[in-house]
């Protein structure tokens, strides 16, 4: 998600849901064994129809007119859906291949200040998915501690662990202590046991291999 794309919007967390709803429904198109770019393109969007709108209400709600909320929008999901897209099948060759953060578990950190402001929807911690997931995103599981989270890791199929975890860090808000914390264990815990971990936050398109 572009720092442009927040700032119009003036919602973050509406706007990462609907990213992230994208990144989802290309990683389940293409582990389904869809290769056609345009085809994966539209029927990403149709999956992630609910959320983009959404963001359309959020947007009317701002003062946007159709015309300016067409042209933004049809902006930022080109972008986002050539950036996922392009790396998932990039990464999704052969077996064996170098880790490749798409095809492993991806974790977004549901930060503390973010969960304070939305108590009865959001758990602290990592809320995490794998490519074969199919559950909407109130209904991802959340793990509270690095530990947690690799054990979840090792019980998904090698396909997945060797893949590791990538992880999404929100750029937009201030991170606690407490969340600090949880980020270093996690690089701790994978560096130590040997697992590949990849960094991102939600204002990037590219990831950082930090192990």
């Amino acid at each position: 998600m572009t720092v442009a794309f927040a700032q119009e919007y003036n919602d973050v967390e509406v706007a990462q849901e609907w990213n992230i709803a994208l990144g989802k429904a290309v990683r389940r198109l293409i582990h389904q064994g869809e290769t056609d770019p345009r085809l994966i393109s539209e029927r990403a969007s149709e999956l992630a129809r609910s959320e983009e709108n959404k963001l359309r209400q959020v947007g009317k709600s701002k003062g946007l007119s159709d015309k300016q909320l067409n042209r933004s929008i049809s902006r930022d999901r080109k972008r986002a859906l050539k950036s996922y897209i392009d790396d998932a099948l990039r990464s999704r060759q052969v077996r064996g291949s170098p880790a490749a953060p798409e095809n492993g578990i991806l974790a977004f950190l549901q930060a503390t200040k973010t969960v304070e402001a939305h108590p009865k929807l959001l758990r602290w911690g990592f809320k995490f998915t794998t490519p074969t997931d199919t559950r909407s995103l109130l209904k991802l599981p959340v793990a509270q501690s690095a530990d947690e989270l690799v054990a979840c890791l090792r019980r998904e199929p090698e396909a997945v662990r060797r893949h590791g975890i990538a992880l999404v860090v929100p750029a937009h808000v201030r991170l606690t202590e407490r969340d600090k914390r949880l980020v270093s264990d996690l690089k701790q815990t994978c560096r130590r046991e040997g697992i590949p971990l990849f960094l991102q936050t939600d204002m990037e398109d590219s990831w950082t291999k930090i192990n």
